[in-house]
Protein backbone atom coordinates (compact mmCIF):
# COMPACT_ATOMS: atom_id res chain seq x y z
CA UNK A 1 0.00 0.00 0.00
CA UNK A 2 2.86 2.43 0.84
CA UNK A 3 4.50 1.80 -2.53
CA UNK A 4 1.21 2.43 -4.33
CA UNK A 5 0.72 5.74 -2.51
CA UNK A 6 4.23 6.95 -3.34
CA UNK A 7 3.77 6.13 -7.02
CA UNK A 8 0.41 7.93 -6.96
CA UNK A 9 2.00 11.07 -5.45
CA UNK A 10 4.84 11.09 -7.95
CA UNK A 11 2.42 10.72 -10.87
CA UNK A 12 0.31 13.59 -9.60
CA UNK A 13 3.35 15.81 -9.08
CA UNK A 14 4.56 15.26 -12.63
CA UNK A 15 1.18 16.47 -13.91
CA UNK A 16 0.92 19.53 -11.68
CA UNK A 17 2.73 22.86 -11.54
CA UNK A 18 2.19 23.24 -7.81
CA UNK A 19 3.81 21.23 -5.07
CA UNK A 20 1.51 19.53 -2.56
CA UNK A 21 1.28 21.35 0.76
CA UNK A 22 2.84 18.53 2.78
CA UNK A 23 5.82 19.83 4.72
CA UNK A 24 8.27 18.66 7.34
CA UNK A 25 9.57 21.35 9.68
CA UNK A 26 13.08 20.92 11.03
CA UNK A 27 15.91 22.89 12.52
CA UNK A 28 19.25 23.47 10.78
CA UNK A 29 21.83 24.02 13.50
CA UNK A 30 25.40 25.11 13.02
CA UNK A 31 26.92 21.68 13.14
CA UNK A 32 28.72 19.95 10.31
CA UNK A 33 26.19 17.16 9.94
CA UNK A 34 22.56 16.91 11.04
CA UNK A 35 20.22 13.98 10.36
CA UNK A 36 16.54 14.44 9.49
CA UNK A 37 13.80 11.90 8.97
CA UNK A 38 12.12 13.36 5.92
CA UNK A 39 9.20 11.68 4.19
CA UNK A 40 7.24 14.58 2.72
CA UNK A 41 7.44 16.79 -0.35
CA UNK A 42 8.91 19.93 1.22
CA UNK A 43 11.55 20.42 3.88
CA UNK A 44 11.04 23.76 5.65
CA UNK A 45 13.65 25.09 8.07
CA UNK A 46 12.10 26.53 11.22
CA UNK A 47 12.92 29.62 13.28
CA UNK A 48 15.57 27.81 15.34
CA UNK A 49 17.79 27.26 12.30
CA UNK A 50 21.32 28.65 12.46
CA UNK A 51 24.04 28.31 9.81
CA UNK A 52 26.85 30.78 10.39
CA UNK A 53 29.77 28.79 9.02
CA UNK A 54 30.71 27.06 5.79
CA UNK A 55 30.94 23.29 5.40
CA UNK A 56 27.51 22.54 6.85
CA UNK A 57 25.98 19.37 5.38
CA UNK A 58 22.73 17.47 5.77
CA UNK A 59 23.15 13.73 6.45
CA UNK A 60 23.89 11.40 3.55
CA UNK A 61 20.78 9.23 3.89
CA UNK A 62 18.63 9.98 0.86
CA UNK A 63 15.07 11.26 0.97
CA UNK A 64 14.00 10.93 -2.63
CA UNK A 65 10.41 12.09 -2.02
CA UNK A 66 11.48 15.63 -1.12
CA UNK A 67 11.03 17.94 -4.10
CA UNK A 68 11.45 21.33 -2.40
CA UNK A 69 13.50 22.95 0.33
CA UNK A 70 12.50 26.21 2.03
CA UNK A 71 14.90 28.28 4.16
CA UNK A 72 13.15 31.65 4.31
CA UNK A 73 13.10 34.72 6.57
CA UNK A 74 15.99 33.51 8.72
CA UNK A 75 18.68 36.12 9.42
CA UNK A 76 20.61 33.46 11.35
CA UNK A 77 21.32 31.65 8.06
CA UNK A 78 24.48 33.16 6.53
CA UNK A 79 25.49 30.20 4.36
CA UNK A 80 23.66 27.39 2.59
CA UNK A 81 24.19 23.69 3.35
CA UNK A 82 26.66 21.90 1.09
CA UNK A 83 26.18 18.63 -0.84
CA UNK A 84 22.41 18.80 -0.50
CA UNK A 85 22.11 16.29 -3.36
CA UNK A 86 23.23 13.49 -1.04
CA UNK A 87 20.13 14.02 1.09
CA UNK A 88 17.59 15.44 -1.37
CA UNK A 89 18.63 14.28 -4.88
CA UNK A 90 15.31 15.11 -6.55
CA UNK A 91 14.92 18.77 -5.62
CA UNK A 92 12.90 20.84 -8.08
CA UNK A 93 12.48 24.02 -6.03
CA UNK A 94 15.01 25.69 -3.71
CA UNK A 95 13.91 28.76 -1.74
CA UNK A 96 16.32 30.68 0.49
CA UNK A 97 14.77 34.14 0.55
CA UNK A 98 15.28 37.00 3.02
CA UNK A 99 18.11 35.35 4.94
CA UNK A 100 21.63 36.72 5.39
CA UNK A 101 23.46 34.55 2.85
CA UNK A 102 26.87 36.04 2.11
CA UNK A 103 28.20 33.74 -0.59
CA UNK A 104 27.34 30.71 -2.68
CA UNK A 105 29.47 28.08 -4.40
CA UNK A 106 29.22 24.90 -6.41
CA UNK A 107 29.02 22.68 -3.31
CA UNK A 108 25.68 24.27 -2.43
CA UNK A 109 24.07 23.11 -5.69
CA UNK A 110 26.27 20.23 -6.84
CA UNK A 111 24.42 17.51 -8.81
CA UNK A 112 21.03 19.18 -8.42
CA UNK A 113 20.40 18.49 -12.10
CA UNK A 114 16.58 18.43 -11.66
CA UNK A 115 16.32 21.84 -10.03
CA UNK A 116 13.93 24.12 -11.93
CA UNK A 117 13.59 27.12 -9.61
CA UNK A 118 16.19 28.79 -7.37
CA UNK A 119 15.16 31.78 -5.26
CA UNK A 120 17.89 33.74 -3.44
CA UNK A 121 16.09 37.08 -3.21
CA UNK A 122 16.79 39.40 -0.30
CA UNK A 123 20.20 38.19 0.85
CA UNK A 124 23.70 39.65 1.21
CA UNK A 125 25.33 38.32 -1.97
CA UNK A 126 27.89 40.69 -3.49
CA UNK A 127 29.58 38.59 -6.18
CA UNK A 128 28.31 35.90 -8.56
CA UNK A 129 31.00 33.74 -10.09
CA UNK A 130 31.43 30.26 -11.53
CA UNK A 131 31.17 27.43 -10.94
CA UNK A 132 28.27 28.10 -8.50
CA UNK A 133 25.49 27.25 -10.99
CA UNK A 134 27.36 24.88 -13.29
CA UNK A 135 25.36 21.76 -12.32
CA UNK A 136 21.91 23.32 -12.73
CA UNK A 137 21.23 22.27 -16.32
CA UNK A 138 17.43 22.12 -15.81
CA UNK A 139 17.09 25.51 -14.11
CA UNK A 140 14.39 27.73 -15.63
CA UNK A 141 13.91 30.44 -12.99
CA UNK A 142 16.76 32.18 -11.14
CA UNK A 143 15.87 34.94 -8.67
CA UNK A 144 18.69 37.13 -7.30
CA UNK A 145 16.76 40.31 -6.55
CA UNK A 146 17.50 42.61 -3.60
CA UNK A 147 21.03 41.52 -2.88
CA UNK A 148 24.23 43.62 -2.97
CA UNK A 149 25.65 42.19 -6.18
CA UNK A 150 28.35 44.41 -7.67
CA UNK A 151 30.00 41.94 -10.02
CA UNK A 152 28.97 38.98 -12.16
CA UNK A 153 31.66 36.92 -13.82
CA UNK A 154 31.10 36.49 -17.55
CA UNK A 155 30.88 32.69 -17.21
CA UNK A 156 28.55 32.58 -14.20
CA UNK A 157 25.50 31.50 -16.23
CA UNK A 158 27.24 29.57 -19.01
CA UNK A 159 25.61 26.19 -18.21
CA UNK A 160 22.07 27.50 -17.69
CA UNK A 161 20.95 26.71 -21.22
CA UNK A 162 17.32 26.12 -20.17
CA UNK A 163 16.99 29.33 -18.14
CA UNK A 164 13.84 31.28 -19.04
CA UNK A 165 13.76 34.00 -16.38
CA UNK A 166 16.68 35.84 -14.76
CA UNK A 167 15.93 38.41 -12.04
CA UNK A 168 18.69 40.78 -10.87
CA UNK A 169 16.66 43.80 -9.79
CA UNK A 170 17.65 46.00 -6.85
CA UNK A 171 21.37 45.21 -6.80
CA UNK A 172 24.52 47.33 -7.24
CA UNK A 173 25.65 46.39 -10.73
CA UNK A 174 27.51 49.13 -12.62
CA UNK A 175 28.80 47.09 -15.56
CA UNK A 176 28.07 43.74 -17.22
CA UNK A 177 30.63 41.51 -18.91
CA UNK A 178 29.87 41.40 -22.61
CA UNK A 179 29.47 37.57 -22.57
CA UNK A 180 27.29 37.33 -19.44
CA UNK A 181 24.11 36.17 -21.21
CA UNK A 182 25.57 34.46 -24.30
CA UNK A 183 24.50 30.89 -23.47
CA UNK A 184 21.02 31.79 -22.25
CA UNK A 185 19.36 31.00 -25.58
CA UNK A 186 16.00 30.12 -23.93
CA UNK A 187 15.80 33.36 -21.95
CA UNK A 188 12.36 35.03 -22.07
CA UNK A 189 12.52 37.52 -19.22
CA UNK A 190 15.40 39.55 -17.80
CA UNK A 191 15.11 42.04 -14.94
CA UNK A 192 17.98 44.47 -14.37
CA UNK A 193 16.03 47.44 -13.06
CA UNK A 194 17.12 49.38 -9.97
CA UNK A 195 20.85 48.86 -10.44
CA UNK A 196 23.63 51.31 -11.31
CA UNK A 197 24.33 50.23 -14.88
CA UNK A 198 25.80 53.01 -16.98
CA UNK A 199 25.65 51.33 -20.39
CA UNK A 200 24.17 48.43 -22.30
CA UNK A 201 25.36 47.22 -25.71
CA UNK A 202 23.74 45.30 -28.56
CA UNK A 203 26.23 42.55 -27.91
CA UNK A 204 24.84 41.86 -24.43
CA UNK A 205 21.64 40.33 -25.85
CA UNK A 206 22.94 39.11 -29.20
CA UNK A 207 22.12 35.45 -28.52
CA UNK A 208 18.91 35.96 -26.53
CA UNK A 209 16.56 35.91 -29.50
CA UNK A 210 13.60 34.57 -27.50
CA UNK A 211 13.49 37.52 -25.12
CA UNK A 212 9.97 38.80 -24.44
CA UNK A 213 10.43 41.14 -21.46
CA UNK A 214 13.39 43.45 -20.69
CA UNK A 215 13.35 45.49 -17.48
CA UNK A 216 16.10 48.16 -17.36
CA UNK A 217 14.41 51.05 -15.54
CA UNK A 218 16.10 53.06 -12.77
CA UNK A 219 19.71 52.71 -13.84
CA UNK A 220 22.31 55.26 -15.01
CA UNK A 221 22.18 54.41 -18.72
CA UNK A 222 22.79 57.45 -20.94
CA UNK A 223 22.07 55.87 -24.30
CA UNK A 224 21.55 52.57 -26.09
CA UNK A 225 21.06 51.39 -29.65
CA UNK A 226 17.58 50.50 -30.85
CA UNK A 227 19.12 47.95 -33.21
CA UNK A 228 19.51 45.55 -30.28
CA UNK A 229 15.82 44.70 -30.69
CA UNK A 230 15.97 43.87 -34.39
CA UNK A 231 16.52 40.14 -33.89
CA UNK A 232 14.08 39.75 -30.96
CA UNK A 233 10.99 38.64 -32.86
CA UNK A 234 9.11 37.66 -29.66
CA UNK A 235 9.62 40.97 -27.86
CA UNK A 236 6.55 42.17 -25.92
CA UNK A 237 7.79 44.73 -23.41
CA UNK A 238 10.89 46.89 -22.82
CA UNK A 239 11.34 49.50 -20.08
CA UNK A 240 14.31 51.91 -20.05
CA UNK A 241 12.54 54.61 -18.06
CA UNK A 242 14.17 56.62 -15.24
CA UNK A 243 17.70 56.43 -16.63
CA UNK A 244 20.07 59.24 -17.63
CA UNK A 245 18.73 59.48 -21.18
CA UNK A 246 17.12 62.63 -22.50
CA UNK A 247 13.81 60.84 -22.94
CA UNK A 248 12.43 57.69 -21.38
CA UNK A 249 11.95 54.66 -23.58
CA UNK A 250 9.15 52.18 -22.96
CA UNK A 251 7.95 49.73 -25.58
CA UNK A 252 4.86 47.56 -25.24
CA UNK A 253 3.51 45.40 -28.03
CA UNK A 254 -0.19 45.93 -28.71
Amino acid sequence: MRLILIIFFIFNYSNSQNLPVKKLYGSLSDRKNVIFDVDFWTFTANADSVINSTGFTIANEKSECVKAISINDLKSVEFLPEKIFKRFPNLVTFDAEKCAIKSIGRENFRELSKLVRLNLNGNQLSVIKPPAFDDLQSLKFLHLNQNKIKKIDGNSFKNLKNLQSLSLSHNRLTILHINTFDNLTELRNISLDFNRLNSIADRHFEFNKKLEFIWMANNDIKHFSYTMFNYMTNLKFVDFSFNQMLTDFVYEKN
